[in-house]
């Protein structure tokens, strides 16, 4: 997927990141620029991203799980130079999506189901929608499953419940996976560019599943 090159130099003027000058700063750089990657392939998907917090706040207890600033959800965006400007401007580990109309993709969360139990009755249904795994903060409770769909909003109002399905508010950040194969989030089906299912369709499969099958048997 093309996106545009990299940038690292500091703008004229501006003070240099913290994130980029520590004694580990070449694997720190790299982590930023694989971030910044991953964002790009997002956008490429048509999804809003922006640079989540790296953690440099002393009020930050979740640092790549929240957003860089409170103007998180109007800068937002798809586009590649925009996305280039805020990397510089905020060098960051993590990709932050906003979903619903408008962001390219909305997302319902499966709670407490196991992820292979879930593709494989996606997969039945003949559903191919992008499947991603959230761990609690601090590890600090069961992970999360999220299920990507079309940006269009769910039959269910968010936070309500649909057997173990709820639909993730579209006010709210959603971390995405920043690095390869690692990080609190990671795919278990990741995106392939192909269009996402409708809310609906997978709200009438994972909907009635109930309490079948559980994270903790």
């Amino acid at each position: 997927m093309q996106h545009s090159a990299r940038h690292t130099a500091q703008r004229p003027g501006a003070a240099p990141d913290r994130v980029l000058l520590s004694p580990r700063g070449a694997a720190r750089r790299e982590r930023v620029e694989q971030a910044r990657r991953w964002a790009h392939r997002y956008a490429g998907l048509g999804w809003a991203v922006t640079p989540a917090c790296t953690g440099r706040h002393a009020w930050c207890f979740a640092p790549d799980r929240h957003p860089a600033t409170p103007r998180w959800a109007r800068e937002a965006t798809a586009d590649p130079a925009a996305l280039d400007r805020l990397w510089d401007a905020r060098p960051s580990y993590g990709v932050i999506a906003a979903t619903g109309p408008g962001r390219g993709m909305a997302a319902l969360c499966a709670d407490g189901l196991r992820w292979p139990y879930v593709l494989a009755v996606l997969a039945a249904a003949g559903i191919a929608a992008p499947v991603m795994r959230l761990a609690a903060p601090h590890g600090e409770g069961p992970e999360r499953l999220y299920v990507l769909t079309d940006e269009e909003p769910p039959p269910v109002p968010a936070g309500e419940r649909a057997g173990r399905v709820t639909a993730h508010p579209p006010h709210r950040p959603l971390p995405l996976p920043a690095a390869d194969g690692a990080g609190h989030a990671r795919w278990v089906a990741p995106p392939t560019g192909h269009p996402l299912p409708a809310a609906r369709q997978v709200l009438d499969v994972l909907g009635a599943l109930g309490a079948l099958t559980t994270l903790h048997p």
